[in-house]
């Protein structure tokens, strides 16, 4: 014999009477607050339960591999510059070695001249999201390369000591305007006429305040 129960005028028939206690539960609650109470019926409801998911750690941008260009010997490839620093000496790229990685890190030989003709050789990268520079290898007075051990990345400074890489900096590397995405468009820039003319802004305060 079927077991009857009235709720709210509505009459439930079930031959079990723990099912018909169960229905009689949920129509109840869904005639308090059907939203609060579909939420916790429905185990596909993401309120039901706390989320079980795990934002991945971010983890730092990995530098592409460093390749040691060939020694930049032959003077025919050099491309000179000035630089915001008081001295003497004389500054050349080497357009040979220029690139830009896929992590957009530009790297490049830089020449170093003083007066009497000595040279300061270095290999470095310089990256102009966070406007750093890096040495990965100084030159030998063999016309070699000697890797630097462990090689940290430094923050580029506006003072006379390292004018080079404030004019690489602001004037030819890390320019917006000039759209640099190439070693091309670094040498294009580099060899133009007006490119000794000193920016109007200086992106390298945003870093050194």
């Amino acid at each position: 014999m079927s077991k009857c129960l009235r709720l709210d005028g509505a009459i439930i028939r079930n031959r079990s009477g723990a099912a018909a206690v169960f229905a009689a539960t949920v129509l109840a609650a869904l005639a308090l607050d059907p939203v609060t109470a579909w939420a916790g019926a429905n185990p596909f409801n993401p309120q039901a339960a706390p989320s079980r998911y795990v934002e991945p750690e971010k983890k730092p941008e990995q530098e592409a591999e460093v390749s040691l260009p060939a020694y930049p010997d032959k003077r025919d490839t050099w491309i000179p510059f000035e630089t915001t620093a008081v001295t003497r000496n004389r500054f050349f790229i080497d357009r040979a070695s220029l690139l830009i990685t896929e992590d957009r890190t530009i790297r490049y030989a830089l020449v170093i001249e003083s007066p009497s003709g000595v040279r300061n050789v270095s290999y470095e990268g310089m990256r102009c999201s966070t406007a750093e520079v890096k040495t990965y290898a100084w030159g030998t007075s063999e016309g070699k390369w000697y890797a630097a051990k462990q090689p940290q990345w430094q923050q580029i400074r506006v003072d006379r000591v390292n004018g080079q890489h404030v004019t690489l900096y602001e004037r030819y590397f890390c320019q917006a305007a000039t759209g640099m995405r190439t070693a091309e468009d670094i040498v294009r820039v580099m060899q133009q006429k007006d490119s000794r003319v000193p920016t109007t802004a200086n992106p390298l305060r945003l870093f050194t305040q």
